[in-house]
């Protein structure tokens, strides 16, 4: 198993122990960190830091197949707040075939002092959520 420090030989009645899913090579503290690099850059680059930072081989195809797999739910407001802004922005999609990139908008909701929201090409959920 690939973790924070290395990699890391367990037996199965371990992993059973610590709680791991099967056949799962990333710790849960690595694919905390995987994660985080994922959703403030490219996987590319992500791939590119992990190699830098902690010198463990992530590919990029497996860190998305990794943020494909987590399912977050939407954030949810606990008090009232009186001001909100909605914004919007693109990222380039880059095709495995041809490499070449695409334009997506995304949009983004945020209610002041306390949550924000992300949506991709969702404008239905941005107002249901809203």
């Amino acid at each position: 198993m690939k973790t924070c420090v290395g990699e890391v030989k367990i037996s199965s009645y371990q992993g059973k122990k610590l709680g791991l899913k099967g056949k799962t090579p990333i710790s849960p503290g690595l694919e905390k960190c995987c994660l985080r690099l994922c959703a403030k850059s490219s996987y590319q680059q992500a791939e590119e830091d992990l190699k830098t930072l902690m010198g463990i081989n992530v590919g990029h195809s497996t860190l998305h197949r990794l943020v494909q797999g987590v399912e977050l739910p939407p954030a949810q407001a606990t008090n009232k707040t009186a001001t909100v802004s909605v914004d919007g922005g693109k990222i380039c999609l880059r095709s495995e075939e041809t490499g070449q990139g695409e334009w997506r908008d995304y949009k983004l909701v945020n209610l002041h002092d306390e949550v924000c929201e992300a949506f991709f090409q969702d404008p239905d959920a941005l107002e249901k959520w809203s």
